[in-house]
């Protein structure tokens, strides 16, 4: 074997080495931005809610995880999409948008890596069923014009021999108000799921007593299931005050003193 052939061999070799190396760290790079993808998007936990208000919508995104989030844009029950630019929200941070639209998902990146995204699917409660997702029936039934408040939340409760595993989100509770007979949609995130629901009396018509049933409901309901209460009232000689009891399945309590003198 000539110099030539050897140094030919050996600058192959090493220009072999230099490719291999450039393609396997191109892979290598590829995975690593894949991953570091992967990670961002699970460490990505934001709660997107939506209220009635104004004639309109509020919603509301918090950052529920460790990594820092940003808001792009709003996708709209009527296909329309809204850009925004949030500013970075850190762990349990609010960001509020007002719509005139029924909102349906947000787009939500890590204000690390804007690149990494994910759609958060809006949940909550609206009067409208219309493009609601995911609805359930709420129907108050008050002739008496009684005041009633209901509150709900979608936590799980698993028995595991005395103790309890508790899933869904801990601290997320909804209520809503009124004083007549209304209907209502539950938008959860998702069905079926699992809804605690706790309904009390605020305060009862002059010479009633009222009384709201049932006062606790907690089971697993589908997208188009209906939950009904019903408010009946006696008339009695004096004024009856209902205490509202917004969590947990206590039973209701009621006040009543003798009418006031002529």
């Amino acid at each position: 074997m000539t110099f030539d052939e050897v140094l030919t061999g050996t600058m192959g070799f090493v220009l072999a080495m230099v490719i291999i190396a450039l393609v396997l760290g191109g892979g290598l790079y590829g995975y690593y931005v894949y991953v570091h993808k992967q990670i961002l998007e699970n460490y990505l936990w934001p709660v997107a809610d939506v209220v009635p208000y104004n004639g309109g919508y509020y919603l509301g995104v918090v950052n529920t995880g460790h990594e820092p989030i940003i808001i792009k844009e709003i996708f709209l029950a009527n296909g329309k999409i809204i850009n925004v630019n949030s500013s970075a929200l850190s762990q349990n941070q609010w960001w509020f948008y007002q719509v005139s639209q029924l909102p349906t998902a947000a787009l939500v990146c890590s204000a690390v890596d804007p690149s990494v995204c994910t759609i958060t699917k809006v949940n909550g409660w609206v009067d409208d069923y219309t493009s609601a997702g995911n609805a359930i029936m709420v129907m108050v039934n008050d002739p008496y014009n009684a005041s009633w408040v209901i509150t709900w939340n979608y936590l799980s409760f698993t028995n595991l021999g005395g103790w309890f595993i508790i899933t869904g989100p801990l601290f997320q509770y909804y209520i809503v108000s009124g004083s007549k007979s209304s209907v209502f949609y539950v938008n959860p995130p998702y069905t079926p799921i699992q809804i605690n629901m706790r309904a009390s009396l605020a305060s009862d018509p002059i010479n009633y007593s009222c009384e709201i049933k049932p006062y606790h409901v907690s089971n697993t309901f589908n997208t188009g299931s209906v939950i009904k209460f019903n408010i009946n009232c006696t008339r009695v000689n004096g004024i009856c005050f209902s205490i509202p009891i917004l969590f947990g399945n206590l039973p209701p309590s009621q006040i009543c003193f003798p009418p006031l003198p002529p």
